[in-house]
């Protein structure tokens, strides 16, 4: 099953500041299985050094994410060597460790259950090893991809990490996608290696590649394996200035890689951890996800938040209002499904979440007066207070949340594109009216998930069996049809990719009901804040059958 924060992993290393096509060359979740063949491994080999003749010293890129991987591997007590040729052996010595240059040998001696390859080069169709610039640096360059020929034999598993088209695994690119491949290394094809792995990681930089694996692995296990990012960043500084390492774009001695400053390697890294953290909240349950909220721990969406779990919208009235917007809830079940209704003034989810507190357990509120938002808040405890006093109680609807498919979404295989690239789900206001009840009327509001025209067609079959949780698409396809104009510009939460074979799926939307509070002007409201969910102690299987 695809792993939505492996995905967004694999989304990050892949960001092309080089431009070199990095998207034609990828096949995509090789970064989860990678990891997960990991997670199996006893000894791993890991090979890298890429040689610049004209300057006489090795890349900084590759060394140094082979030695953040290693470490990680070494914490859950793998066996790890690494094997470099002579040329570029100082750098890994400046990094710390001692590689071996002699491995003529070294698959019968040692019996890997893997090699890693990362950053280096592969040979080609006439047999040559060729740098980005097509020039053939083979008189320079040890024949080190002999291991990765070798191995399928052995039953060693092979994982290769690469930028640009002609390294060690590129290979597997070429032979399963060679009209992709071919057009991202464009005029300069002889560069192609042929050099195939069991998995190959494309990342626009490969010590990107190398972090975003041991970030992978860190997900999988649950354990924090990634250096942080100042330690990362002294790592190729050490590589410059104690192992003579340089620039393989600028070819300048200097602690940059592929011609980006630093700041992009720290801001890669971060970036890394950030998801890494957010794969720990996957993990955690309703409960501990409402204890965060109350703490003032955890305010942003909760998209891929304990996972599995039901997630509610939040719709807040007065108790005087409270009938017709259950009525207009009863009219419009696809955008309004009611989970449960508490009591006047009861601010406890008792059968959703007993033990809850509707004012203070989810990330973010908005208060509503007269029509308006006049306030973003993490807690409304003191206003429910208030209110609660004034004759006229809250009374609080959850309603159900398309966030509670996604889960099935993902075991299904099937992509959830604002998961996988960290945001919030695109959420739009439609011409669709809703049936109105008293003074609660208004548009049709609906989130959108991108996919395939087959992908969309399961997605209807799986998003079908959970009707209070929106149910199946409200609409597949043009956008203008139901009165989007501007698919790149929702009106709630963050604009995603659409790839150019993929359609637009729409369901309907819990902000539907805010919307609709908007246009009745009651004097006080409060609704959750777009994609801040109250996450429940129900398991998602509850929600079948309606």
């Amino acid at each position: 099953m695809m792993n939505p924060h492996i995905a967004r992993l694999e989304s990050l290393i892949a960001r092309d500041p080089g431009g070199r096509n990095i998207s034609a060359l990828m096949i995509r979740d090789q970064l989860r299985l990678a990891a997960t063949s990991l997670l199996g491994a006893r000894r791993v080999g890991i090979v890298t050094g890429f040689f610049v003749p004209e300057v006489g010293a090795g890349e900084t890129d590759g060394p140094p994410g082979a030695v953040v991987l290693g470490e990680a591997l070494l914490r859950r007590g793998v066996s790890v060597e690494y094997l470099t040729d002579e040329r570029n052996a100082p750098i890994l010595q400046s990094l710390g460790v001692v590689p071996i240059v002699d491995c003529s040998h070294y698959l019968s001696d040692a019996s890997p259950t893997h090699l890693v390859a990362i950053e280096r080069v592969g040979r080609t169709a006439d047999g040559s090893y060729r740098n980005m610039r097509g020039e053939d640096i083979s008189n320079c360059t040890a024949p080190l991809d002999q291991l990765f020929l070798d191995a399928p034999a052995l039953g060693v598993t092979t994982i290769g990490i690469g930028d640009g088209g002609n390294e060690i695994g590129m290979g597997k690119v070429f032979s399963e996608s060679p009209a992709s491949a071919a057009a991202s290394v464009g005029h300069d094809s002889k560069i192609a290696s042929v050099v195939a792995t069991d998995f190959c990681i494309v990342a626009g930089v490969s010590n990107w590649g190398a972090y975003g694996l041991t970030a992978a692995l860190s997900v999988l296990c649950g354990e924090e394996l990634l250096f942080d990012s100042a330690t990362i960043a002294a790592q190729i500084e050490k590589a410059v200035l104690e192992g003579g390492a340089v620039d393989g774009r600028t070819r300048a001695k200097a602690a940059t890689v592929d011609g980006l400053d630093l700041d992009e390697t720290v801001r890669m890294a971060n970036e890394l951890h950030e998801q890494i953290r957010l794969a720990r909240l996957a993990t955690l349950s309703g409960a501990e996800i409402r204890e965060r909220c109350r703490r003032g721990e955890w305010t942003g969406a909760t998209a891929g938040c304990a996972l599995g779990y039901v997630q509610a919208n939040l719709v807040v009235v007065r108790a005087s209002a409270a009938k017709d917007f259950h009525r207009f809830c009863e009219l419009n079940p696809k955008p309004c499904p009611i989970l449960e209704v508490t009591s006047p003034g009861c601010f406890e989810a008792k059968r959703l979440a007993p033990g809850s507190d509707l004012r203070t357990d989810l990330p973010r509120y908005r208060v509503l007066r007269d029509g308006v938002c006049v306030e973003r808040a993490a807690s409304v405890a003191s206003l429910w207070d208030e209110v609660g006093a004034s004759g006229d109680p809250f009374v609080a609807f959850l309603l159900g949340c398309s966030f509670s498919f996604e889960a099935a979404m993902l075991e299904a295989g099937l992509p959830v594109r604002h998961i996988a690239e960290g945001k919030n789900v695109p959420m739009f206001r439609t011409s669709l009216s809703c049936h109105p009840a008293g003074v609660f009327a208004g548009s049709l509001v609906v989130s959108m998930r991108p996919m395939t025209p087959a992908q969309a067609e399961e997605a209807e079959l799986v998003t079908a069996r959970t009707p209070l949780a929106h149910g199946g698409p409200v609409h597949v396809g043009d956008p203008s049809a139901i009165g989007i104009a501007r698919i790149d510009q929702p009106d709630y939460g963050d604009a995603v990719t659409i790839g150019d074979d993929e359609v637009p799926v729409f369901w309907a939307c819990g902000v539907t009901p805010m919307e609709t509070l908007l246009g009745a002007k009651l004097d006080l409201a409060i609704v959750h804040e777009p994609g801040h969910m109250f996450v429940s102690n129900l398991r998602d299987e509850g929600l079948g059958g309606g």
